[in-house]
């Protein structure tokens, strides 16, 4: 499915803006923000964004590897599940204000925060999309599969004169 390759291409560029933002440290406000620790994780904002950008590049490069589309939607789902706890769990200790990794992406790509979060929940919602998508073709089609296959063996008893329901 090409989505998924797009998909896979998008958290790639992500993880690539990540690194670059993580080791973004020209101005006073930047290098604050990255020494301070996450308040969820309680290591440094800089290594939450490189683990970050670590784990996009495995994903993406899991969606390209993987061939089974259950595989990839699991992974898809895996992403937005942590992406979204991340986010749940940081508005709720901090409820005001956009997230710091957020303003520290949205800085390195010259977008303001507000716009930078909206692109990214879009982003995350529409890989769901994709994912359930997946899910349900791959469901189909097994469903199909297995028609085929109850069809064949219904015909060979037919073929062979042996009553099918004994």
């Amino acid at each position: 499915m090409q989505a998924c390759r797009v998909v896979a291409v998008l958290l790639g560029l992500i993880g690539f803006i990540m690194m670059l933002a993580a080791f973004d440290k020209d101005r006073f406000e930047n290098e604050r923000l990255l020494s301070l620790p996450d308040g969820i994780l309680g290591v440094s904002r800089q290594m939450v964004m490189l683990l970050a950008s670590v784990i996009y590049f495995l994903v993406g490069g899991g969606l390209l590897w993987v061939r089974d589309p259950i595989g990839k939607a699991l992974l898809i789902f895996w992403l937005v599940l942590t992406c979204v706890t991340y986010w749940a769990g940081l508005a709720w200790l901090k409820p005001h204000g956009p997230c710091t990794l957020i303003v520290l992406v949205s800085q390195k790509v010259g977008l303001s925060p507000k716009t930078t979060g909206i692109v990214w929940g879009i982003f995350l919602m529409g890989s769901l999309a994709i994912g359930m998508a997946m899910m349900v073709m791959e469901w189909h089609r097994l469903k199909q599969m297995r028609m085929a296959m109850f069809m064949e063996r219904y015909r060979q008893f037919r073929e062979r004169g042996i009553p099918f329901n004994k």
